[in-house]
């Protein structure tokens, strides 16, 4: 026996650091996790392990390095922190703070293992050594996943384990959504569901391998489980309307992210912070509200985004990283696509130097919003080829296919101003086919406004009714339940019967 090593650490519900103001422990998940950590450090290791499989990063991150201090040779709390900086399924990676994270616990490799005293914790280090040792991201993302197969096969009992090494096979997917990869990882988990079906990782990521619209109904189960398993982690009561947007059920998308934006303002305010403005949970909020033709609740979500959005250009930072303009570039496009029309607050004047992805996306809106008026479309092409030549943008494949779906659009819109309706739907069937070429995308559209949809109202207007109704059925395949399309298919069925 190794003294205090290999302690069988477990907690039945892991819970939040701090009871909320009205004394409710809220919960993260069951997770337990056998370690060689002393007993003073189990209760922030297993709170970090929590949060981590609730990609609650920056939370986790925060438990880890308390487990460090209650520990400072415990080689297990320090993988925790290391592996928080990595964003498997986003494709992100912060591996310089990783790699000084595992250097406060050793200077190599070698140093590191040596304080691992099982065969269990040797594996994990090794795997996120992997992760950030040397070669491109998707280089060691590979690495990782091998290095998780390897451990997986050596422990087949593991939930841990399983959960990610299955998180791993997420995370390889850099070209968007592979079917063969994440039905791999579903069929790992779906072995662990039965008996662990409370377990954060098992539910969260089945949802990521589900949450397309052909694989959602699948996912429902975990779905519904989610949000009450893990309530104090905003992203899990978000992670539901995974599965509800895929399936087209606003009602549980709007009551899903209700939930998580207001969990998310009572970790802000508890930390002396304002109320969200922006984000990824107001941006589902806002388009879910539009598909069940509110669009009056949309509208503060979007103007307190743009607040936001202003002072964020204001202080003009020299950073990358623009969360408000872009959740803003995003909100503003859909408030034009569902509405039909320009809204009154102009565009935000953006430099498309710095802000290209920025500046496509509002130069995309304000050529929907000129639909049909020449001289505004010839403005609005202008702006949206300028902002496409300044950048490259983001390289993510999907956002690259998504730039050119765009460009495509836009021609046609140019061309069907202009009174050119065959050229206008070559180059419209042409973004249409490539849309439905890409890998399914988790959420709203990711063309805003989808091809199969501009597709079926331009036959709309040419009076091609069937023609318009097999382009809405197309889209629909798409994105299950979108307000326009439906509204679309059934004036194109009204006009064929």
């Amino acid at each position: 026996m190794l003294g205090n090593a290999w302690l069988a650490a477990a907690l039945i519900c892991v819970t939040s650091a701090a009871a909320p103001a009205q004394g409710v422990r809220q919960s993260l998940g069951d997770v337990s996790f056998a370690n060689s950590g002393a007993p003073q450090a189990q209760s922030a290791f297993l709170r970090g392990l929590g949060l981590l499989h609730n990609f609650e990063y920056s939370r986790a991150i925060v438990a880890f390095q308390d487990a460090q201090k209650a520990d400072p040779g415990f080689a297990m709390a320090y993988w925790g922190e290391a592996m928080a900086y990595n964003h498997a399924v986003w494709m992100e990676q912060d591996a310089d703070k990783a790699r000084a994270a595992l250097g406060r616990l050793g200077p190599d490799p070698a140093a590191r293992l040596a304080k691992a005293p099982t065969t269990r914790e040797r594996g994990f280090l090794e795997a996120v050594e992997a992760l950030y040792g040397g070669g491109s991201k998707e280089d060691r993302d590979r690495a990782y996943s091998a290095r998780m197969e390897t451990l997986f096969s050596a422990f087949p009992q593991d939930v841990d384990v399983a959960a990610f090494y299955a998180l791993s096979l997420l995370g390889l997917a850099h070209d968007g959504r592979d079917y063969g990869l994440y039905m791999r990882a579903a069929g790992i988990l779906e072995q662990f569901y039965p008996q662990h079906s409370r377990h954060p990782g098992v539910l969260h990521y089945l949802i990521h391998s589900y949450d397309d619209p052909i694989h959602a109904p699948l996912g429902l189960r975990a779905a519904r489980l989610y949000g009450a398993v893990a309530p104090d982690a905003a992203h899990a009561l978000h992670m539901t309307s995974h599965i509800f947007v895929a399936l087209g059920d606003w009602k549980q998308t709007i009551a899903s992210n209700v939930t998580a934006i207001a969990a998310v303002n009572s970790q802000r305010a508890t930390a002396g912070r304002p109320a969200a403005m922006c984000g990824h949970v107001l941006e589902w909020l806002n388009y879910a509200y539009y598909q069940v033709g509110e669009p009056a609740r949309s509208e503060p979500i979007l103007q307190g985004c743009r607040g936001a959005a202003d002072g964020e250009i204001a202080e003009a930072r020299k950073t990358n990283m623009r969360p408000a303009t872009r959740s803003y570039a995003d909100m503003w496009v859909r408030s034009v696509i569902e509405q039909g029309k320009r809204p009154p607050d102009p565009a935000l004047n953006l430099d498309p130097n710095r802000y290209p992805d920025e500046s496509f996306t509002l130069a995309y809106g304000a050529l929907l919003a000129g639909r049909g008026n020449a001289a505004d479309v010839a403005v609005a092409y202008g702006a949206l080829k300028r902002a496409a030549a300044a950048g490259t943008g983001n390289p993510q494949a999907p956002m690259a296919t998504r730039r050119k779906i765009v460009l495509l659009q836009a021609a046609a819109l140019a061309d069907f101003a202009s009174g050119r309706e065959t050229e206008g739907l070559k180059s419209l069937n042409e973004a249409a086919e490539t849309e439905r070429a890409m890998a399914p995308d988790y959420g709203p559209p990711l063309v805003e406004k989808p091809s199969f949809e501009l597709l079926g109202e331009e036959y709309l207007r040419l009076r091609r009714h069937r023609e318009a109704a097999d382009a809405f059925r197309a889209a629909l395949k798409l994105a299950p339940g979108r307000r326009l399309s439906l509204a679309g298919l059934a004036n194109a069925e009204r006009a064929t019967n």
